[in-house]
């Protein structure tokens, strides 16, 4: 069978309305509840599928500095889709990095494609939330971290104090 766009985003939000919505302040919920809005209107927008790597973050990139070249390790994730997932991980590294990554790319490129790319960085802290509560060796207090910088703007808007330390029980970040 084929995994859709539309499964992941189905499992997405079950996931995280069951796991993590419990551990998650009304305020919080909201604001996930209106970029699930948005990332499903996202993931609408038109945008040709490419090989992509799926994983694209620091630990896979390894720069030669005798060569001055970029290496990319770990190809497990692969699969066709769109290229602007693997801006997502990209976004740690701030706007200006991306703008110059995005300016060296060669691939097809759309007026939509930074914008969703911001959208798919926005889900990886729920994924890795929802990891640590299902044995991953990452704790619910990186995914929360991760979760208040990625939705800084949303979060400062609300004007509220969020929780910290949720997580003694797990392993490593």
């Amino acid at each position: 069978t084929t995994y859709s766009v539309e499964d992941e985003f189905a499992d997405l939000v079950k996931g995280t309305q069951e796991f993590l919505y419990p551990r998650l302040n009304t305020i919080e919920i909201q604001i996930i509840r209106e970029y699930f809005v948005e990332l499903r209107d996202g993931l609408n927008l038109k945008h040709s599928n490419k090989m992509v790597h799926n994983d694209l973050y620091s630990s896979h990139l390894l720069w030669d500095t005798n060569k001055k070249l970029l290496n990319i390790i770990d190809f497990s994730d692969r699969g066709f889709d769109d290229p602007a997932h693997d801006f997502a991980e990209l976004w740690d590294y701030g706007d200006e990095f991306v703008d110059k990554v995005y300016s060296m790319y060669v691939g097809e490129k759309d007026d939509m494609f930074l914008y969703r790319s911001k959208l798919y960085s926005k889900r990886i802290p729920l994924y890795v939330m929802k990891g640590a509560l299902d044995g991953y060796p990452v704790t619910f207090d990186y995914g929360y971290k991760m979760f208040l910088e990625r939705f800084r703007r949303r979060i400062g808007a609300t004007k509220v104090s969020f929780r910290r330390g949720l997580d003694s029980e797990s392993s490593s970040e």
